[in-house]
């Protein structure tokens, strides 16, 4: 960031300055307009990380959290699915910026009844990402289904290692069923352990798991195992895996809120100006209503809370430091909205 801010410094002031003192000094003001455009665009897409936007009707807030520091601790990615036809793409996104060849890749897939409609969709997608999958080579397809350790009536764990049999793998999806549970937690963690014992990670190059659930982990109370075992197998004992984890929803949206969608983009903002801008931004809206405005700094950190409830307005972050922000606004049901700008002095 500190180079960020210097070469922007550099840029205005060769920009707004011109040389009287030596005449063999000369500025392309072609290149110097080039050089503002690239570094603008740039920082247009430097990559901040925001807190997620959480309806606590819809998802598991204890799921989030614990699927979060799985991800996080393991270098891996949090993702989160409300619309279950979204979430073939998902996985079919997580594998192409992720894998290569030579890998190991291990789905880890909830199968209790909560997870009805997103199995039934992770079927009906099912070619996305098996499609992706083919174009790595010698790529080593893992399988392990769940559900809670506590319920003596179906098995409660499956593993199948498929090698590089897309087929076998893509026959066993369609062949999953659903089961009842006996509560909201589920075995997550003890799954995670189980797959320690079937040989699985043997690439050298990346080994990834992909971990689909929409309920958190039991805790000590009834399971021996806790997320600092799994971290442990994860990054200590000669495994090295990246959890990317997936929470779903556990109901459909229209099923769970019948007064319209959540937690998805919608078009909030009409205009934002100036950008680049000094501090003082304007914020037009496509229509007057009750929205919450976050602003965030390229750190991530939350620097302005504000509600707004008009079309016009107008904030100020002048005594911010010069570089990108991203402005989010939201509505009651977590819809969402964000603009990036950059601040230049």
């Amino acid at each position: 960031m500190k180079y960020i801010i210097v070469l922007i410094v550099i840029f205005i002031f060769f920009s707004c300055t011109r040389s009287t003192e030596n005449e063999n000094v000369a500025i392309d003001s072609q290149t110097v307009s080039k050089d503002l455009h690239d570094l603008y665009d740039s920082l247009m897409y430097t990559n901040i990380n925001l807190p997620i936007l959480i309806d606590s009707s819809n998802i598991s807030v204890e799921c989030i959290q614990q699927f979060e520091e799985l991800a996080r601790s393991t270098q891996g990615e949090l993702s989160v699915v409300i619309d279950p036809a979204q979430l073939s793409s998902k996985i079919a996104e997580i594998i192409e910026n992720n894998l290569s060849d030579n890998s190991d890749l291990l789905l880890i897939i909830d199968r209790t009844h909560s997870m009805k409609y997103d199995m039934l969709a992770l079927k009906n997608g099912l070619e996305k990402f098996i499609i992706q999958m083919q174009d790595y080579k010698n790529l080593n397809i893992g399988i392990a289904t769940y559900g809670d350790k506590q319920n003596k009536t179906f098995p409660w764990y499956e593993f199948v290692n498929f090698g590089d049999d897309f087929e076998a793998a893509r026959t066993f999806i369609q062949n999953i069923e659903v089961h009842s549970g006996l509560g909201i937690p589920e075995s997550v963690y003890d799954a995670i352990l189980e797959t320690s014992h079937e040989g699985f990670w043997n690439s050298k190059g990346e080994r990834i798991a992909i971990l689909l659930g929409d309920a958190p982990s039991h805790d000590s109370t009834k399971s021996s195992k806790s997320i600092k075992d799994v971290l442990n197998y994860a990054n200590k004992n000669g495994v090295r895996m990246n959890i990317y984890s997936v929470v779903l929803g556990p109901k459909p949206i229209a099923i769970t809120n019948k007064n319209g969608p959540v937690m998805q983009s919608k078009n909030f903002i009409n205009s934002v100006y100036p950008n680049p801008t000094s501090g003082l931004i304007s914020i037009n809206l496509t229509n007057a209503e009750a929205l919450t405005l976050e602003v965030f700094d390229s750190e991530g950190n939350k620097i302005l809370t504000k509600q707004l409830t008009e079309s016009q307005n107008r904030i100020d972050i002048t005594n911010g430091k010069i570089g990108p922000y991203i402005l989010r606004l939201y509505d009651k049901n977590k819809n969402y909205d964000f603009r990036r700008v950059i601040k230049t002095n």
